[in-house]
């Protein structure tokens, strides 16, 4: 459990916090499994934080969480826009519909994690864009009616206005549940996904250099034109993925699955670990791609 006087400090201001951080850098803050939902929590000093199960959903988290260690936390629309994540563990955390654009990631562990409907694309945010972002969030955790929850939270989520008493077309609802994960354009470098569930993701552009994705579900997931050099997709799930145009230079395809995955124009030359069996499985349309020279 979480060190009560930890607590407190925080929940004076950050301003107090920051400034316990800095008179006691040798102190490890203690916030384990502490109630943090809801929370205005802008420029905030988590560094190397011990935060495992603590409950931030909701929260509004423009913070610094270098090194910390987020392992099993639930930060489901969660506001994280701009904050360093650089180093964090969050294993088997819950960041369904959290906002993360622009967030830095590099070298974090990400193993287990939820990222259904998440969003890392790049930061170029107005003001007045996060500001939206931050009321979606609370809105979306704060309507009770049991029974338009969902529709309301992912109306506002996604931006379908929304109005207590307004009834949805069956158009609005439909196209509300067809918002994608989104981490195109994300710096992943490094960064440890495996077992991360992904189906339907969008991670065109993004750069996933020597990222471990052992066991990761790409179901149907766009990595077209991603930068994967040296990567691990060890029993990852690409059946039906794009990968169209991707850099995978010393990648390891290990009892991958490319069933009917989208490879155009993809040079696998120097991968590791393809078979023949998943070559003829792939889809490459009329741009044929470049297999190694030796296969088992």
């Amino acid at each position: 459990m979480a060190n009560n006087d930890h607590v407190v400090i925080l929940e004076r201001s950050a301003e107090e916090w920051n400034r316990w951080r800095e008179a006691n850098p040798d102190v490890r803050p203690d916030l384990r499994c502490a109630n943090l939902s809801r929370r205005t929590l802008r420029n905030v000093d988590f560094r190397a934080a011990d935060l495992t199960g603590s409950n931030l959903s909701g929260s509004e988290l423009w913070a610094n969480f270098d090194g910390a260690n987020l392992t099993g936390a639930d930060l489901s629309h969660a506001v994280l826009n701009r904050s360093t994540l650089e180093r964090a563990i969050l294993m088997d955390a819950n960041l369904q519909h959290a906002k993360l654009r622009g967030v830095t990631l590099r070298g974090a562990n990400l193993g287990w994690a939820d990222l259904l409907f998440a969003d890392l694309s790049p930061a170029n945010l107005t003001e007045e864009e996060y500001e939206r972002d931050v009321r979606h969030a609370k809105k979306s955790i704060a309507h009770d009616p049991h029974w338009d929850r969902e529709v309301m939270k992912r109306a506002v989520e996604y931006g379908i206005p929304w109005e207590e008493e307004r009834d949805f077309t069956a158009q609005e609802f439909a196209w509300s549940f067809k918002k994608r994960t989104r981490l195109d354009s994300a710096i992943l470098e490094g960064c440890d996904l495996s077992h991360a569930l992904l189906p339907d993701c969008d991670l065109t552009r993004t750069r996933l250099r020597r990222a471990v994705m052992r066991g990761v579900d790409f179901h149907e997931a766009d990595l077209s034109d991603s930068n994967a050099d040296g990567a691990d997709f060890t029993g990852a799930d690409l059946t039906n993925a794009k990968m169209e145009r991707a850099k995978v230079t010393n990648a390891v395809f290990r009892r991958t699955k490319l069933f009917q995955t989208f490879v155009a124009g993809v040079d696998f030359s120097t991968s590791e670990c393809l078979t023949k069996a998943q070559t003829e499985s792939v889809n490459h349309m009329f741009d044929a791609p470049v297999w190694p020279k030796r296969m088992d």
